[in-house]
Order: structure tokens, then C-alpha cells, then sequence
């Protein structure tokens, strides 16, 4: 059986090749194809998003593969790490606006231009109050929350905050980033 007409998967990995003269075999690495990726396998299938189709039973990809999807317990329990977020945040946020807290204990959760917004808010409204030694002190309670999942990895709230003299609303959009929840939209009412 000649060299050519022998099948590929009989040659190592370094086969020894004719080259270069009679007497100087050379070593020339076996080229073996890479598997093919196309750029519409590595877009999420529609299938993924919105669920299977009517009577196709689980969601799958082009390939045929099973789409990874999340167990009912690790749902829930995300859901249930956001919302403590959510309602840590929001907390702290009305906090920060009556004088009780300082805003930078907010940075880490908050987006770099939302914290900026909360800052400068903050500043705005203890201009504005009278700096006589006392401070106001409210009693922020958070009566109700809703949590909205809205893509994979983001999720939207709604904040029903109480205070001694009024109840004030905030809406978040949480989303995860870099392995981290971090507030990216933060609205008070």
C-alpha cells in the first residue's frame, strides 16, 4: 500500500514524509481540518429567548443541541439575591437623600453616572436644607416591591417607600455585569 493510499487516521501526529533527497525523510506535522463554527451558531436562537415552538418539546439550537437553561431553584434564587438587592439600594438611596447615610456607601452598586446623578442630588437637597446641628430623622420603611425580570441577567423594580410625612416611589434596573449586580438606572420619585 503506497503512502497516499493509505487512510489519514493511520498517520501520527509527526509522520515521516519524503523530502529533501533519498536519504532525508522529514518530519511534517499531520494537518487534521478544524471542526467549522458558523456566526449563526454562536447567536442565541430565537428558540432560547422566547421558548420552544408549540409541539417541538424542549428548546434547542440549529445543531440540535439542548439549550442550557436555568433550574427552577437557581431562577428563584437569583431572583431572590436581586430583590435584596433591589430593596438594600433603594433604602439606602432615600437614606442618602435625607442626611442619614452617606452617598458613597452607594459606589459599589450603583453605575458610575447613576451615583453621580445620586451625588449631586444629594448635595442639591442639603443645600437647601438649614444646617442648625439637628438632623431630621426619618423613619424609611419600603412598603412594597416589584420585581420584573425583562432579559436573562436583567431585571427591573419598583420601590413603594414610606417616610414619616409622605410615600415616595423609585424604579431600578438591575442588571448583572462582569459577574456583579450592579444598579444601572435608579429613578426616585
Amino acid at each position: 500500500m503506497t503512502e497516499s493510499a493509505r487512510p489519514e487516521e493511520d498517520f501520527p501526529d509527526h509522520a515521516p514524509r519524503r523530502g529533501l533527497g533519498p536519504d532525508r525523510p522529514t518530519l511534517v506535522p499531520a494537518i487534521r481540518p478544524l471542526p467549522v463554527r458558523k456566526f449563526a451558531d454562536l447567536l442565541p436562537s430565537s428558540e432560547a429567548r422566547f421558548g420552544p415552538a408549540p409541539g417541538r418539546g424542549t428548546a434547542s439550537t440549529r445543531s440540535g443541541t439542548p439549550v442550557h437553561q436555568a433550574s427552577e431553584s437557581e431562577r428563584r434564587e437569583e431572583r431572590a439575591h436581586v430583590h435584596t438587592i433591589v430593596r438594600m439600594v433603594g433604602l439606602a438611596a432615600f437614606e442618602s437623600l435625607s442626611g442619614i447615610r452617606p452617598v458613597h456607601q452607594l459606589a459599589r452598586w450603583l453605575e458610575a453616572g447613576q451615583y453621580e446623578k445620586l451625588r449631586c442630588r444629594v448635595a442639591l437637597v442639603a443645600a437647601t436644607q438649614p444646617d442648625d446641628g439637628q438632623r431630621l430623622h426619618r423613619n424609611t420603611a419600603i412598603r412594597r416591591t416589584r420585581l420584573c425580570p425583562v432579559a436573562p441577567g436583567a431585571y427591573e423594580a419598583s420601590l413603594v417607600v414610606a417616610e414619616n410625612d409622605r410615600v415616595r416611589a423609585a424604579a431600578l434596573r438591575v442588571e448583572r455585569r462582569h459577574g456583579h449586580w450592579s444598579v444601572v438606572e435608579l429613578q426616585i420619585g
